[in-house]
């Protein structure tokens, strides 16, 4: 405490006290399926398609990932993770992936020429096959320096000069390629000859031995391994993902294999494509079936867009589901987590020409209540989404975006009182508990979120329970603290209730469907 010996203005800042819940983001995709280059099983964060191209490479014709992630650029400019797929021999095993890096060995300059510089592609893939480097004399014509160019198809990609093989200089190769180069990284392979004969010798080499590790994969390749972070469980350290597409992947091994990774998670949502090639009766045969899902934490779109391919100039039946997240990132943005991803101004599709399938009204009719969402034209529009339905029977969880705004409001709130965990569980807590989520979940009812029966009370729409009848003797031996919450998204006379559970050996989010 400062003394205060005369009249003055005095300043003094303090802690406060007061927790805070920050709302999560609901519009970080991610995707993941076959590429032409880039890292294998490793999420990268995106933000445009022309990082993409950079780090995964273009359109290529057995995949859909890069239409996919083009896809969602062209509806919103948000972030989505990427993560490549290849064949494993062991699947529980990621050191098993098929795939090869391109590499050259370039000797020194000895009378008796020994290998001193390693060059590898950068990422593992037949793409490498097509770079080589060509070493020339120093700009500066150092004795010790040397000219790396690099080359892709012929056409000059980077070039570096004044490199030198000493390892305590600053123009050191490896420093100045490796982590900075798109195209290579170099291994100095410690040779014994000494400066300046140590340096690689001039000439033209390609880099050869690429394999996209393609042959024989399959649906557990897609389907992964939790052990191994492989397939699909590659996106288990990323916590900020909420929509997840492998697109035009459309297996029932691997879709019902996003459906359960969604509900292990229960922090994202799974967009799925229709297979191509399947009409109205199939498709619905497919989802009730053939596939029988029942998933509270997905949603099929049904049929495939057409659109021109950029490689080719020509038409390509694509999968939905890249633009599909765009346009669910974009709603989110626009108008919140709670507003449905669909009709004609929301769900509205960019750069497609047409569908794979035209639906009439009957047939819509048809394929709604078997829980596929269909995408139609709409005259003077374009081609939309027209369907809000997840592939859950059960009613609390069938809207797309009552499921996503729920998961919305969880993640915040179990993110945002993990300071509670080591607390006194005593009356303070679950008093500051009760005013902190209070708070946030006002800000949802403001926006409209939450559905108050016109009353204009808060109190109608949802509730906050944080107290001694839930939190026992026996949960607190326990280390816990539990808090119930009840949130009235479309209905006043009924809400859906959730409890989360914090502890210093994580948290528990357990639903309770139906009506108080």
């Amino acid at each position: 405490m400062p003394e205060y010996l005369s009249p003055d203005i005095f300043v003094e800042e303090r802690e406060s006290n007061r927790h805070t819940i920050e709302r999560v983001s609901a519009s970080v995709a991610a995707f993941y399926g076959i590429a032409e280059r880039g890292p294998v099983g490793v999420p990268v964060l995106i933000t445009s398609f022309a990082q993409f191209r950079r780090i995964f490479g273009g359109y290529i014709p057995n995949s859909h990932l890069a239409y996919a992630v083009d896809g969602f650029f062209k509806k919103v400019k948000g972030r989505c993770y990427v993560s490549r797929v290849v064949h494993y021999t062991d699947i529980t095993d990621a050191a098993t992936a098929t795939c090869e890096t391109s590499a050259a060995t370039l000797n020194d300059r000895a009378g008796a020429p020994v290998p001193t510089l390693g060059v590898k592609a950068v990422s593992p893939g037949k793409w490498g096959d097509d770079i080589s480097v060509k070493i020339e004399a120093a700009t500066n014509k150092a004795a010790e320096h040397f000219k790396m160019k690099v080359y892709l198809k012929g056409t000059l990609v980077d070039l570096r000069d004044d490199l030198s093989m000493d390892a305590a200089s600053e123009n050191y190769a490896i420093g100045r390629v490796n982590g900075v180069s798109e195209f290579i990284v170099l291994e100095d392979l410690g040779g014994a000859t000494a400066a300046p004969e140590n340096r690689p010798a001039e000439g033209l080499f390609a880099l050869t031995g690429g394999d996209d590790g393609l042959v024989g994969i399959g649906d557990i390749d897609y389907a992964g391994s939790h052990a191994a972070r492989t397939g699909v469980f590659a996106f288990d350290p990323v916590d900020e993902i909420s929509i997840l597409a492998c697109p035009g992947v459309t297996t029932q091994t691997v879709q019902n294999a996003l459906c359960t990774y969604s509900e292990l998670r229960q922090d994202i949502f799974v967009i799925l494509d229709p297979p191509v090639g399947m009409n109205v009766t199939e498709i619905k045969e497919y989802v009730q079936d053939t596939a029988a899902f029942n998933c509270r934490f997905a949603a099929l779109y049904y049929p495939n867009i057409v659109i021109i391919d950029p490689a080719t100039g020509k038409s390509r039946i694509a999968p939905p589901s890249g633009q599909l997240a765009g346009i669910y990132a974009k709603t989110d943005v626009v108008h919140g987590v709670h507003k449905a991803p669909a009709g004609t101004e929301d769900g509205k599709f960019a750069d497609v020409i047409g569908l794979e399938y035209t639906l009439d009204k009957g047939q819509r009719d048809t394929l709604y209540p078997a829980r596929v969402n269909p995408i139609i034209k709409k005259r003077g529009v374009g081609v939309v989404a027209w369907g809000n339905r997840t592939l859950t029977a059960l009613s609390d969880w069938r809207s797309i975006n009552v499921r996503r705004l729920f998961l919305n409001v969880v993640e915040s709130i179990a993110e945002g009182t993990e300071w509670a965990v080591f607390k006194p569980n005593n009356q303070e807590l679950w008093r500051d508990l009760n005013t902190t989520i209070t708070l946030f979940l006002k800000e949802y009812w403001r926006e409209g979120a939450f559905f108050d029966g016109g009353t204009g009370n808060w109190r109608d729409s949802f509730y906050v329970k944080c107290d001694a009848e839930l939190n026992t003797q026996e949960i607190i031996d326990q280390y816990k603290v539990v808090t119930e919450i009840g949130i009235a998204p479309t209905k006043a006379a009924e809400f859906v209730i959730f409890r989360i559970t914090q502890w210093d050996g994580g948290r528990l989010i357990g639903e309770t469907m139906g009506g108080v």
